[in-house]
């Protein structure tokens, strides 16, 4: 069985392996672990528990949630400490 976390948890090492030329190394590889757990854990608890937070607002509070490697990494060249959302993506 194929899971989520397991999925995106492989697209975010490609991208990283992608953007910088070289494998992650063990720290990097943790956090995009525990980022893909994380964000999937909390995306179902909203999606099915749901108070009222927006979207967009979930979307911020991820994107604030992300280690500074990863930002830097997968936001490089944009000013990573500017949420997507906010950029217009």
């Amino acid at each position: 069985m194929v899971s989520y976390a397991g999925v995106l948890r492989e697209a975010l090492r490609g991208l990283y392996e992608e953007t910088r030329g070289e494998a992650p190394d063990a720290r990097t590889v943790y956090a995009i672990r525990l980022y893909c757990y994380g964000t999937l854990g909390m995306t179902r608890e909203w999606l099915l528990q749901d108070d009222g937070t927006p979207a967009e607002e979930a979307v911020h509070m991820m994107f604030d949630a992300m280690p500074e490697t990863l930002k830097s990494t997968f936001f490089k060249g944009n000013d990573a400490s500017v949420s997507p959302v906010s950029r217009g993506r």
